[in-house]
């Protein structure tokens, strides 16, 4: 386990922090580990997506050319 140390200046963000802690009895280190971690694996997926929009080998289709190969 590892110990980190952040300034969060926006105290309304603090405040809803301190009220999800207060409301779920776990501490606010839960709930930020919890974001953090919801938060890379949204980053991790983006830039997954970045990477095949720049590959010339992908192919893409149109909702329309989607609905016809789904058959719906």
């Amino acid at each position: 386990m590892s110990t980190i140390a952040a300034r969060i200046k926006d105290e309304r963000l603090i405040e809803r922090l301190k009220k999800i802690s207060a409301e779920t009895e776990r501490p606010m280190s839960y709930h930020v580990e919890k974001a953090l971690k919801f938060y890379l694996d949204e980053y991790a997926d983006l830039l997954i997506a970045r990477e095949r929009l720049v590959d010339p080998g992908e192919k893409y289709f149109s909702i329309d050319e989607a609905k016809e190969k789904l058959g719906l």
